[in-house]
């Protein structure tokens, strides 16, 4: 195929040819933008309004060409008419993050850089029931997404790196983008990866970090910068490669950065890593597109190259991550990227003295793929995790081993890892299944800090504190799909329980087939009782978790036991549980001190817990106590009404069976206690009149849906219902006894079960 003039999109870029199914001479072109030859590819012209820039897949339907669907960066495109026409599918979590970042807002918001898709920042949970929805997240910058960075101390106020290597400082307030970039010195270019390195300054707020083939720093947020290195590539025009990018493309991997007096930069030799020591202030790591990593302990005042010190590290390789340790002074953790020699090795490195001496890092155990990032616990300095093309990896002994991590994580590319600082939770950036979040990480930790717990038969993790969330009700849209939801599954209102267990098999193992799963308890009969108690020692709830062994992880969704009905109305209580309506059928606990008991078979373990209130939400204690004791009467109240309307539903239920019987019987006398029953059935009806008690329950039960104290209205809605209530059972309960009983009598002297019918009720 000769190159046409007219091509739209360059070759340089290609992604595919797609040949038509039926129409021979009929190509498509995949590239930044589609095109489509009639004549065999001879001359191409454009195809398809409608469809995003990049394409790199097209299916085309093989009996009818005229269906198509169409992968580009910014997801997946639909065609009904040969790809003149393109509508994107939405609600697909296909997102390619380069880049996470948190803050310390509540929820915490992540922020992240993705390919071809702007920079984003959205929260890690929502607010309202169903999780976050569209108008929850904000694409702070339109181009390329690559490294951003929230300012920990200043919500809102960050830096994004776009992707001409742009550094913007954004305000999320005041809508400010500053174009930070740092300039060159005279006469020189800076030569900038495509994903340029950008790193806060642990010790200082203000200070950030730029890599190009210099390490620039700034102490004022960006306003002034200097250079506080020489050039740390080798900077070989012979021996340079291409610089490596975020993804699997070859363009634009190095952008020439330099002032308008300076040279034209050459392509490869750049800095891919900047990472400041948070234990020294005068510890920056460096690593570059050539393999090399290098370290300052003067702040930047002399630089040390420790590549030759690394063993086995393919020529070609490229720094992909550089992991600082946060618990040992001189210590650090580098992951090579080696796919341009044909290696897809698993390849981190470790040193403890400060790139001294070197020792490879899982290299018998199952970590499978290309590192692109490793992070170790600030912690506990044996639990480790890694971002590789294959997934999430964990380790609990420092590297020696690792487990893949599944637990709702699909086979997906991980790029980037940061572990909240506040909330403990590992939020974890794909590319190409958006980010996700794995609920507090503190078990992973003290299991690694104490590996003799998967000794144990029985170990209840200590909980993180809890949060009581005033859950506002979703929007509705109409049913237009205006705002759809996250695809993603919501975090649980409550807090989750982690515990682990210990094999029960003959042959002492410690796990089964089921051996990584951590949720619900499932289909099969749980074998182990969660008990939540109060200060005083009284259980609140109960509750049954799975007894699979290994680590398993149920939530206690921070309510008590459903409330159930004294006397003979508690042989109802099943019923109560119905879905009759959407009211809340238990009472939600105050903030307060709580403890978690877990047990099973004799063994058993007990952990404190601390419930906290939303805070958002400013009510006196006194207040939420007085709310608390009315939620609590009413909720009482609406257990007695329906299982008082169970058991007078299961009285027509049993008289409606006895007819049944008496008609097909047809004996003498049958037809007398039959009409005697049908009788019984229509004044049941009018005894069992629930409209007075009704009228009230929306404003009793609506007393759930705030935190303060009872309104006067509310009060009084109380009393009515229990008066209303107490009158209908007295009513109800006199004619079971006197009624209903007499003809159970009768219809037990004409031969029938009469077993079914309903004692005294009240």
């Amino acid at each position: 195929m000769r190159r046409s003039p007219n091509l739209i999109s360059p070759v340089d870029d290609p992604a595919g040819i797609v040949a038509d199914p039926l129409v021979e001479s009929r190509l498509f072109h995949l590239s930044s933008r589609l095109s489509v030859s009639d004549d065999g590819g001879e001359t191409f012209r454009p195809n398809g309004g409608g469809a995003d820039l990049r394409h790199r897949v097209l299916w085309i339907h093989p009996e009818d060409p005229r269906l198509m669907y169409g992968g580009t960066d910014r997801g997946l495109y639909l065609s009904r008419d040969g790809g003149e026409h393109w509508s994107r599918m939405g609600g697909l979590p296909v997102g390619r993050f380069t880049h996470a970042s948190v803050d310390m807002e509540v929820p915490f918001n992540v922020y992240g850089g993705l390919e071809r898709s702007g920079s984003w920042m959205g929260p890690a949970y929502g607010w309202e029931e169903g999780g976050a929805r569209n108008r929850d997240w904000m694409e702070i910058g339109s181009d390329d997404g690559y490294g951003m960075l929230a300012d920990p101390n200043d919500p809102g106020h960050g830096y994004m790196v776009l992707g001409d290597g742009d550094l913007i400082r954004f305000d999320l307030q005041t809508g400010e983008r500053k174009r930070i970039r740092p300039w060159a010195p005279a006469f020189t270019g800076l030569r900038l990866n495509r994903d340029v390195p950008i790193s806060l300054d642990p010790h200082d707020a203000a200070a950030i970090y730029y890599g190009s083939q210099f390490v620039h720093k700034s102490t004022n947020r960006g306003e002034t910068w200097q250079i506080i290195s020489g050039d740390l590539t080798v900077n070989d025009p012979a021996e340079r490669r291409e610089a490596p990018g975020s993804g699997a493309d070859t363009d634009d991997l190095t952008i020439d950065a330099g002032n308008v007096d300076g040279p034209e930069a050459e392509g490869g030799a750049t800095i891919t890593s900047i990472a400041p020591s948070s234990l020294d202030r005068d510890v920056i790591w460096v690593g570059t597109d050539e393999g090399d990593v290098l370290v300052t302990r003067s702040a930047g005042g002399e630089w040390q190259s420790v590549r030759n010190r690394i063993d086995r590290v393919p020529d070609s390789s490229w720094v992909a991550h550089i992991e600082p340790s946060a618990v040992r002074p001189g210590s650090a953790l580098v992951a090579f990227d080696a796919h341009r020699t044909g290696s897809r090795e698993s390849l981190i490195f470790s040193t403890d003295d400060y790139g001294d001496d070197w020792e490879r890092v899982g290299r018998e155990s199952n970590l499978e793929g290309i590192v692109h990032t490793v992070v170790q616990d600030a912690i506990v300095e044996e639990l480790l995790f890694a971002g590789t093309d294959q997934g999430l990896y964990v380790s609990l002994n420092r590297g020696e081993d690792w487990f893949k991590w599944t637990h709702g994580l699909p086979l997906v590319p991980v790029r980037d890892l940061v572990v909240h600082p506040r909330d403990h939770d590992l939020v974890i950036a794909t590319h190409g299944r958006g980010a996700y979040v794995l609920d507090d990480i503190r078990p992973l930790r003290e299991l690694a800090g104490d590996l003799r717990i998967a000794e144990v038969e029985l170990f209840l993790f200590p909980p993180p504190p809890a949060l009581i969330r005033s859950t506002q009700v979703a929007d509705r849209d109409g049913g237009l799909g205006v705002d759809v939801a996250s695809q993603r599954q919501e975090r649980p209102a409550g807090v989750p329980l982690t515990y682990w267990l210990g094999s029960r098999n003959e042959d002492g193992d410690t796990r089964d087939d089921d051996q990584d799963r951590v949720g619900d308890v499932g289909d099969g009969q749980p074998r182990v009782t969660i008990e939540l108690l109060d200060f005083d020692g009284q259980v609140l709830r109960t509750f049954q978790g799975p007894g699979t062994p290994g680590m398993n992880r149920v939530v206690w969704d921070l309510r008590e036991d459903p409330p159930t009905p004294s006397g003979l109305l508690g042989q109802f209580s099943n019923a109560i549980t119905g879905t009759d309506d959407d009211w809340v059928r238990s009472i939600e606990v105050l903030p307060g001190l709580f403890t978690v008991r877990i047990s099973r078979e004799g063994a058993e373990s007990l952990r404190p817990l601390e419930v906290h209130e939303d805070p958002r939400v400013d009510v006196e204690m006194v207040d939420r106590i007085n709310k608390y004791q009315a939620v609590k009467s009413g909720l009482d109240l609406d257990a007695r009404l329906r299982a008082l309307r169970a058991a007078i539903t299961s009285v027509y239920d049993e008289l409606e069976r006895v007819n049944d019987v008496l008609r097909e019987r047809g004996l003498a006398g049958d037809m007398a206690l039959l009409q005697a029953g049908q009788a019984l059935g229509d004044e049941l009806r009018q005894v069992s009149d629930f409209e007075n008690v009704m009228k009230y329950r929306p404003g009793v039960l609506g007393l759930t849906s705030s935190y303060d104290k009872p309104t006067e209205g509310q009060r009084l809605d109380l009393i009515r219902m229990e008066e209303e209530l107490d009158g209908l059972t007295l009513r109800i309960g006199d004619f079971l006894i006197l009624d209903i009983n007499l003809f159970a009598r009768r219809v037990g002297d004409a031969g029938l079960d009469t077993s079914f019918f309903v004692g005294p009720i009240g």
